[in-house]
C-alpha cells in the first residue's frame, strides 16, 4: 500500500496529514509489533509498505 492509500483508508479523503505522519505511525506500529516478537511490515522502496507473514 502506498502512503496515500493508507492515509485515505485511515484518515479519509479530506485529511491534512502528510507522508511523514504516515511514516511515523508505521514506525510506531513496527516498534510495538517488534516488542511482541513480530515483524510483519516490510518497506517497498518507492512504493510504500506491504504486510508479510
Amino acid at each position: 500500500m502506498s502512503r496515500a492509500q493508507i492515509r485515505e483508508a485511515v484518515l479519509g479523503w479530506e485529511s491534512d496529514a502528510d507522508d511523514a505522519a504516515i511514516s511515523m505511525q508505521v514506525s510506531r506500529a513496527r516498534r510495538k509489533l517488534s516488542e511482541a516478537g513480530a515483524d510483519p511490515i516490510a518497506t517497498v522502496w518507492g512504493m510504500g509498505y506491504k504486510w508479510q507473514l
